[in-house]
């Protein structure tokens, strides 16, 4: 993992977190895009590996898929792990970018599937020109091993990071669903401004995974999923 450059006082002590769960989509803060066009060429970069408090991380991965479509046609796609650089059609059109991976179990019991696709409008341009591009941090009070108690109903606060240096909206109508069996089936929860209430009702040792869909009520829409987000102690 890898954090933002911070400036420390002498004299003072400092506490930084890196790792902790939720593990997701976080977007780069430096001068690298995380979504432009050049012409008719699409950039995607997004790292899949973040930390609840916006740290940009790395794994050792099963698979993974980074896609990019125009108007529902797959235009190209690759097995990197939320990067790539694809050519398209000239012309406006609407994409979506979509970036998948897996990891087994014995790299880490959290986020052993993560899914994000991102739906934007684009039209050629004459220069690199970032585009607006948002993703969602699953941020909720854990203890040091990544766990809740079981029934105990716990907040999961919804951090919108956005890329940075174009209008980019903030996210809204926020729909948050739960898995407690890996995905196989979701059930929705009630979601206050930008917090999702889960029950955790299932028993000690299950893992909750999360999706959450959103929009900026400008064609700009997430989906975002995160197998075993984190697990019920």
């Amino acid at each position: 993992m890898s954090g933002n450059e911070e400036r420390y006082g002498a004299g003072r002590t400092y506490d930084r977190s890196f790792g902790a769960p939720v593990i997701g989509p976080v977007m780069y803060t430096g001068a690298y895009p995380n979504l432009a066009r050049t012409g008719d060429q699409v950039a995607v970069s997004l790292s899949l590996f973040g930390d609840r408090d916006g740290n940009v991380g790395y794994s050792r991965t099963t698979s993974a898929r980074t896609a990019l479509y125009r108007d529902g046609e797959l235009v190209g796609e690759n097995d990197s792990t939320g990067h790539g650089v694809f050519a398209v059609p000239p012309g406006p059109a609407l994409f979506r970018a979509r970036a998948e991976v897996t990891r087994a179990p014995e790299v880490s019991d959290f986020s052993t599937r993560i899914e994000v696709d991102w739906t934007f409008r684009s039209d050629t341009t004459t220069r690199e020109r970032r585009l607006p591009m948002s993703v969602v941090r699953f941020t909720p009070d854990l203890d040091h091993t990544g766990g809740t108690p079981a029934y105990r109903p716990l907040t999961v606060p919804l951090v919108v990071d956005r890329q940075r240096g174009v209008d980019n909206p903030p996210l809204r109508h926020f729909r948050v669903d739960v898995s407690y069996d890996d995905g196989a089936s979701w059930t929705s929860l009630p979601v206050f401004g930008r917090a999702a209430l889960v029950g955790n009702r299932a028993g000690t040792g299950t893992f909750v995974s999360l999706r959450v869909r959103a929009d900026d009520g400008r064609d700009r829409e997430l989906s975002q999923t995160v197998i075993r987000a984190y697990r019920l102690a």
